[in-house]
């Protein structure tokens, strides 16, 4: 069995497209996301479950990438440094961007 490493995930940014939701949204308190602030730290295990706390569509939307990062991956030479990552959930109206970086390794003991 390869290495498998945690994953760091932090929230760099958060957009809000309220004009949309006025068009398209029957729902009239539509705000930002609710689940994450600019600078929130997960930590996501080699296991690949989601986090505790993290949204679980958020993570639906990521999850692939984390578990690249966590098996070795890498997405160079699309990226600065080798073991990061920049994705983002795919709502429409207000999507969270992500960083994802590879952690410590995790030991393995069966």
């Amino acid at each position: 069995m390869g290495k498998m490493y945690k994953v760091k995930i932090t929230v760099l940014q958060k957009n809000f497209y309220p004009e949309l939701g006025e068009k398209y949204l029957a729902i009239k308190d539509f705000t930002p996301c609710p689940c994450f602030e600019v600078g929130d730290v997960f930590i996501a295990d080699g296991f690949m479950g989601c986090p505790e706390g993290f949204c679980a569509e958020a993570w639906h939307d990521i999850w692939v990438h984390c578990l690249a990062i966590s098996r070795g991956g890498t997405y160079a030479p699309y990226v600065k440094e080798e073991n990061q990552w920049v994705c983002c959930c795919t709502d429409g109206l207000r999507p969270v961007s992500f960083l994802l970086e590879r952690g410590e390794e995790m030991q393995l003991q069966f």
